[in-house]
């Protein structure tokens, strides 16, 4: 008899952390190769608190997990692929497990003041809201916004603009932190600070003067 050979899926992109608020939806997705004439096959498991997996409907390579709970923060997806060789041996591999996270909500504690220094381009990268919050928390679940003159939100993009995050430097403000799931806030200041050391201009017309050393002197 012929030697037959059943390959075995191969996984090329793993399913991904997802993340959501109560009443949301995610998406998983998963993307695997097969050598030979097999067919892909996906079978998707849930993994609760409890660490107890079980078998989902989810027959493709996307898995939609709709209606989110706080009871479901903390599971666990992932997903069986299997190469149908029929008449032969099937073979499958199994993905890395990709967590949820629905977030709780709750109760916001923003720092009374926190102070933040313009880059070389009088930008601020790299803030995001859980700087101006107390303890640790997930960014993706909060909206940040500084408030300048007339209570006009500052502009952090573009220079040109009069109400420029560069307009403050060496002024406070007031900054606000929403919770994009429950809409709560909390506030408090942010000094803008020009961090940068001055750069000496050297390009001078009079000339300078040697001074010889004298002894004695």
């Amino acid at each position: 008899s012929p030697f037959i050979i059943n390959y075995s899926p191969e996984i090329t992109v793993e399913p991904m952390a997802a993340s959501g608020c109560p009443g949301d939806a995610v998406t998983y997705t998963v993307e695997a190769t097969l050598e030979g004439d097999g067919v892909l096959e996906y079978t998707w498991y849930q993994v609760n608190n409890q660490g107890l997996p079980g078998a989902l409907a989810e027959s493709s390579n996307t898995l939609v997990v709709s209606n989110l709970t706080t009871a479901m923060d903390g599971f666990f997806y992932y997903v069986v692929v299997t190469a149908n060789n029929t008449p032969n041996p099937d073979c499958a591999v199994t993905s890395e497990y990709a967590p949820l996270e629905v977030h709780q909500g709750g109760q916001l504690s923003c720092n009374d003041q926190v102070y933040i220094s313009l880059d070389e381009m009088c930008q601020v990268g790299g803030v995001t809201a859980d700087m101006f919050l107390e303890g640790e928390a997930n960014p993706d679940f909060y909206s940040y916004e500084l408030v300048g003159i007339n209570d006009e939100p500052v502009n952090l993009d573009d220079p040109g603009d009069d109400n420029h995050i560069s307009n403050y430097v060496g002024e406070c403000i007031t900054f606000k932190v929403m919770d994009i799931c429950t809409g709560n806030l909390c506030w408090g200041t942010v000094c803008i600070e020009d961090a940068l050391p001055p750069e000496p201009n050297c390009e001078c017309e009079t000339p300078f003067m040697i001074v010889d050393s004298f002894e004695g002197t």
